[in-house]
Parts: C-alpha cells; structure tokens; sequence
C-alpha cells in the first residue's frame, strides 16, 4: 500500500524550488528532495510499518542524504549517500542555464527547437568544481534537424550547487578528468 505522504514530500520540494525567487536570479533553495518512496516492512511481531525515505541534496553542506522514518515522523537513519539522477526540476534549471549561456545561446539562435539532452552525474575524486559535494551534470546540446554526429552542437558541463556553466565546450574524451 502507497502513502501520500511521499507524494506530498515530492510536491513541497518541487513548491520550494520552483517558488518566485528561486533559480539562478534568485534565492536558490539549500535543500532539494530528489527522490521519496515507501517500503512496507514487517516486524518480528507480525506487525507491518511503512519507512518512508527521501533522498535529498544540501546545496550548502553538499551532502546528499537519505532519511528513513516512521508513519509517526520518527528517524529510523539517516545516512550519507552517493549522488543520484537528476531530478526533472534540476534538468529544467540546468537546460535553462545553458540555452541562456551566451557561447551556447549564439550557436543554438539559427537552430529552431535545440535538444538538451543528458543530465549524467559527473563526480570527480580530485577535488576540483566537480568534487565531492557538487551537483555536476553533462548534457549534449544538439540540433534536432540532423542525426548522428552531425547532429551534435556541444557537450556542456552545469553545476547545480552553484548554479552556472561551468565549460560550454566540455570533451569527454578529452577532458574527461579535467575537472
């Protein structure tokens, strides 16, 4: 059986994020939620209580968290986890930040409807931009009106913590450890 209350959690934190102010003019929310859901556990007695987890990011700790509680709000854990995929919310911030990137806004003006494609997690062990606690993500711009290769306009690198490109010409093959 499902709970509303996972539901609710999603729907505050999309409210939060999406409140007027937020976003990359604006006051930028310290916390997202990007993930809840509810495992029914049975007890030793029989008995069956619903952990309802929520996985949520700290733009200021840059800690990505999973709590664990009970039906009543009780914390069962909570424990440091590896960063996940991007939320939908993250991935409209993020393709915003790039179509409004000046290098990135000249190259997709002649191109009618770009594809911004991606989101994968980029997590560096060197302790660069992309380090431990940031919320990088890669994307591929492209021009929908060609395939293949021919197709692609850029590869682009965001931080969501701080809210801004950090390479509009990034080369995986190339620079895959630059950062």
């Amino acid at each position: 059986m499902r709970s509303f209350l996972p539901c609710a959690v999603a729907l505050l934190g999309a409210a939060l994020f999406l409140a007027p102010g937020a976003g990359a003019q604006g006051a930028r929310p310290a916390e997202r939620v990007l993930r809840t859901w509810v495992d029914p556990v049975k007890l030793g007695d029989g008995r069956t209580v619903n952990w309802h987890h929520t996985v949520t990011y700290d733009a200021v700790t840059g800690e990505t968290i999973r709590t664990t509680r009970l039906d009543d709000g009780t914390v069962v854990t909570r424990v440091p986890v590896r960063p996940i995929r991007p939320t939908l919310e993250e991935i409209a911030e993020a393709r915003a930040l790039i179509l409004a990137h000046p290098e990135i806004a000249a190259l997709t003006a002649p191109v009618p409807s770009p594809l911004v494609e991606g989101g994968f997690v980029i997590l560096r062990n060197d302790g660069g931009p992309c380090g431990e606690g940031s919320r990088c993500l890669q994307f591929e711009v492209a021009n929908p009106a060609y395939t293949g290769r021919d197709a692609l306009i850029r590869y682009v690198l965001v931080d969501l913590r701080a809210g801004r490109v950090l390479d509009a010409d990034f080369q995986p093959a190339l620079e895959g450890n630059r950062f």
